[in-house]
C-alpha cells in the first residue's frame, strides 16, 4: 500500500533559501559603499553648516555694535563660537582659530580678527 503523502508542507526547499541568500548578498554588497558614501557627505555637510553657524555669529556681532559704533572691533573665535550653537561638537579655540573634529576628520575654521567699518568678520574653513 501506498502511504499518504501530506499535501500541506510547509517550509522552504534548499534552492529557495540559497537564492535568497544569494538575494540579500547582492543588495549588502550594493548598499554598503553606498551607506559609506553618504556617511562622507553627511560629515562634510556638518562641516559647512558649522561654517555656516560662525559666519552668521560674526554677522550678529557686527550688527549688534553697528547703531552704537562705526569703529572696527576685533572679534576673535572664542567670542564668534560663544554665540554659537555647538551642541555636538568639541570646539577647541586658540587665537583667531577654532577646530573641531568631524566623523575623524579635523576641520580648522580661522576667523579675520577685525571687522571693517561697513563689513562683519570673515570666517573660512580648511580642509
Amino acid at each position: 500500500m501506498k502511504k499518504n503523502i501530506v499535501k500541506n508542507e510547509k517550509g522552504f526547499t534548499l534552492i529557495e533559501l540559497i537564492v535568497i541568500i544569494v538575494i540579500l548578498g547582492i543588495l549588502a554588497a550594493v548598499a554598503v559603499p553606498k551607506y559609506q558614501d553618504l556617511t562622507q557627505e553627511a560629515h562634510k555637510a556638518s562641516s559647512e553648516g558649522l561654517l555656516g553657524a560662525a559666519r552668521g555669529a560674526a554677522v550678529l556681532a557686527f550688527a549688534k555694535r553697528l547703531p552704537t559704533s562705526a569703529t572696527p572691533v576685533v572679534v576673535d573665535a572664542a567670542a564668534l563660537v560663544a554665540q554659537m550653537d555647538t551642541s555636538g561638537y568639541t570646539i577647541s579655540t586658540s587665537g583667531n582659530q577654532f577646530t573641531t573634529t568631524i566623523g575623524g576628520q579635523t576641520y580648522t575654521y580661522t576667523v579675520s580678527p577685525v571687522e571693517q567699518a561697513t563689513s562683519p568678520a570673515g570666517v573660512v574653513k580648511s580642509p
